[in-house]
């Protein structure tokens, strides 16, 4: 009786375990496989390497655990060499749960460009439920930075400082002083540098060169370029630069040429500043002679030009004044006709005031002669075409007192 017990109990035990596994065998067959994602970033780059993260997440919707092993992601180039080999060690992944794995990897391109390397994932995701072990295809969406990284990169942030030099009738010498910063964690180089200067109707007045060179990472390196301008730019409300060249980049092993284009406003030079350095003498003459209407003087006024540009005055006004007890009062005025002076050498403006009688002497405050007399000259001095003027004044007095 006991035997026949034993046998039954066995019997149905054998029978339960196989109804279970069975069921568990169709629940495996009938299970959703996992969805696997494949992140790729970037850490770090340099010229010579990248330091990426590789990321694997794992997303198990089934009732029952499962486990990753041998996850292994290889990125080749087009010629089939190994550019990155990247391990990861799996583990366990709950049901209904996701699960991340991480690893970081060092990488060299050896001239590859990023945007033509191919990206392998291999490896196993199983399930083990007593005694029945299955092994699962994996679904896996690749995400990888590592093609936008040239796209991504900062080009240097330039600022240019201009100065004028020496000038001639047909342009200006100029030089520009280039800061350039370089914001990317690797060596930047920058060559071709050239730029025109344009006013604010795109008329190109001039041009400069500047030297090419490296730029350490998060580094500013100042050059000096040199160029010119023609005169007539002189006469512009704005001046723009166009600067134009190339950025070259070296990033993990791999060599890449990128445009250089920037457009920024510089200040107009001033013809004040650039005839600052040799002054211009001036002598006024009279010739003075007594009329029926008062006091003719013959004007005639000597510019003395060092400087080795034409230069032109235009608007001098020649006035006559007396003074009495620090009053100031006029006496005449005449506007001498404009013209230029050549280079180094002495121009004269002639021409003709009269002082009346009525003026020049006072009568009514016992006052015959003035105290001192003034004579002054104001012209507009500018350079043959050029709009810019700058106002200038002499004046010269006769203290007639020792006359009284």
């Amino acid at each position: 009786m006991k035997k026949r017990t034993m046998k039954f109990i066995l019997a149905m035990v054998t029978i339960i375990n196989i109804l279970t596994a069975t069921v568990l065998f169709v629940d495996i067959q009938l299970f959703d496989m996992p969805e696997t994602t494949i992140s790729i970033d970037v850490i770090e780059i340099s010229a010579n390497e990248m330091i990426l993260q590789a990321t694997v997440e794992v997303d198990n919707t089934n009732s029952f655990g499962l486990h990753a092993e041998n996850l292994q992601i290889t990125t080749v180039s087009p010629s089939g060499d190994d550019v990155a080999n990247i391990v990861i060690e799996g583990g366990h992944i709950p049901a209904n749960k996701m699960t991340t794995f991480t690893e970081i990897a060092i990488i060299t391109l050896n001239g590859q460009s990023p945007g033509l390397l191919t990206t392998k994932i291999t490896g196993k995701i199983g399930v083990d439920i007593g005694f029945i072990t299955k092994t699962l295809p994996l679904s896996i969406n690749v995400k990888t930075s590592l093609e936008e990284v040239v796209d991504t990169l900062s080009l240097p942030e330039i600022s240019i400082t201009t100065g004028f030099g020496n000038i001639t009738q047909q342009q200006i010498n100029l030089t520009a002083t280039i800061d350039t910063y370089n914001p990317n964690t690797f060596d930047i180089l920058i060559q071709n540098l050239s730029a025109n200067i344009q006013t604010e109707n795109e008329t190109i007045v001039g041009t400069f060169m500047a030297p090419s060179g490296s730029i350490p990472a998060k580094n500013t390196t100042t050059w000096t370029g040199e160029g010119w301008i023609r005169t007539e730019a002189l006469n512009a409300q704005q001046l723009l630069i166009n600067l134009s060249g190339s950025v070259g980049i070296a990033i993990a092993g791999f060599n890449k040429s990128l445009p250089l284009n920037l457009r920024m406003e510089i200040d107009v030079p001033s013809i004040k500043t650039i005839l600052s350095d040799d002054p211009v003498d001036v002598v006024i003459r009279g010739d003075y002679k007594a009329t029926f209407k008062g006091i003719l003087d013959n004007i005639i006024l000597e510019v003395n030009n060092p400087t080795k540009l034409d230069i032109e005055l235009t608007d001098i006004v020649v006035t006559a004044n007396r003074i009495d007890n620090g009053k100031k009062v006029l006496i005449a005025e005449t506007q001498l006709e404009s013209g230029i002076v050549q280079a180094e050498s002495v121009g004269a403006f002639k021409g003709q005031m009269v002082m009346p009688y009525s003026k020049l002497l006072s009568f009514k405050t016992g006052r015959v002669l003035p105290d001192e007399m003034e004579v002054r000259v104001r012209a507009n001095v500018t350079l043959p075409g050029i709009d810019q003027k700058i106002w200038v004044g002499v004046s010269g007095y006769q203290d007639l007192r020792l006359l009284k």
